[in-house]
């Protein structure tokens, strides 16, 4: 039921990161940047960068999280968009409303990081924002799939008690 689909590992290239939002980062994540624009002593590994890779298990990009809020009362969902790296404060209701939110834990995202420094970081996210962390940190891992279009939902709601039952 799980499809084999191109996994986009673009990365945010020369765009400033805090300057990063949800519509950005989309297509950011579906851009020709590999995640490596650095030289010197941090930058010297053989690793050959892609900006794709065809798969059936990934990871969420940043843009998932951003895009999974619905907004709420003090802020639209226009407004979360451009929130992402900083769902904290004035726009913590972007977060409780915002079905990827998982609390305290940190997860990794699909998406490396172009950094000017080092050629090792890659996004994750943390507390309820999208960061920048080293790879060889110990996040969760929280799977992503694609189904194939012919899987049907039976029945279920998704929730724990009512989970859904799928069917080809």
């Amino acid at each position: 039921m799980i499809d084999q689909v191109t996994w986009n590992t673009g990365s945010n290239g020369n765009t400033i990161y805090d300057k990063i939002n949800t519509i950005n980062f989309y297509s950011l994540e579906r851009s020709n940047n590999i995640g490596k624009i650095c030289s010197g002593s941090y930058c010297n590994d053989t690793i050959t960068r892609t900006t794709s890779w065809v798969g059936q298990v990934g990871l969420i990009y940043p843009s998932d999280y951003g895009y999974a809020t619905s907004g709420g009362s003090t802020n639209n969902r226009d407004t979360c968009l451009k929130a992402l790296l900083n769902y904290f404060g004035s726009t913590s209701n972007c977060r409780e409303n915002d079905w990827l939110y998982k609390g305290q834990i940190e997860r990794w995202a699909m998406t490396p990081v172009a950094h000017s420094q080092a050629g090792y970081f890659s996004f994750a996210m943390s507390n309820s924002v999208v960061v920048q962390e080293q790879a060889a940190n110990a996040l969760n891992v929280f799977p992503a799939i694609y189904l194939k279009t012919n899987v049907k939902i039976e029945n279920g709601n998704g929730s724990s008690s009512s989970p859904y039952y799928l069917s080809i």
